[in-house]
């Protein structure tokens, strides 16, 4: 039986930070779905340390803005499903003064060098679950740092993992 303690481990447990590659989860139980992201910030705004121009102040923004939106990252085909909560941690990438998080930060030194993920985990309700064949992933034009993304997803009874890209960007359930 899947479960979003299960998702979070299983996330962690996945090859660690890679370049042009992001991370998805996503655990369908009952009426609710939760999709976990994780990617290292280069994908998402172009680097890796504290946003200090404006320019990379501004890439932060957008980055946020959009994983804010997943109205524009997925769209379901079937289940009914709607929104009930978004959060997004990009905090790393983030000045103190910048950040209204709560400073969650998940920053991982190697060689002197700054690997910062950003995530984000949003939980939808669905009438039906039975119902929900497919999601689409639609990121890759508005992140194209992001060149494949890994899904490991699981339902009460079935798991699998697939990788996506910008020419397959759907994960089907069936």
């Amino acid at each position: 039986m899947a479960s979003t303690g299960n998702v979070k481990a299983e996330l962690a447990h996945l090859d660690a930070h890679v370049h042009g590659l992001a991370e998805l989860m996503i655990a369908i139980e009952g009426q609710t779905v939760d999709i976990q992201l994780q990617s290292p910030a280069m994908n998402l705004v172009g680097f890796e340390h504290k946003a200090h121009s404006e320019s990379e102040i501004d890439a932060v923004q957008r980055a946020e803005s959009l994983l804010n939106s997943p109205n524009l990252l997925f769209s379901f085909k079937g289940g009914q499903c709607s929104l009930i909560e978004t959060s997004v941690d990009i905090s790393s990438v983030l000045e103190n003064d910048h950040s209204e998080l709560d400073g969650h930060h998940h920053e991982h030194e190697t060689d002197g060098e700054h690997h910062n993920e950003v995530s984000a985990h949003y939980q939808y309700h669905c009438n039906n679950t039975d119902e929900l064949a497919a999601v689409s992933v639609n990121m890759f034009n508005d992140f194209p740092d992001i060149k494949q993304t890994r899904v490991l997803w699981l339902t009460e009874s079935k798991q699998a993992a697939t990788t996506l890209d910008s020419d397959n960007y759907t994960v089907i359930f069936k």
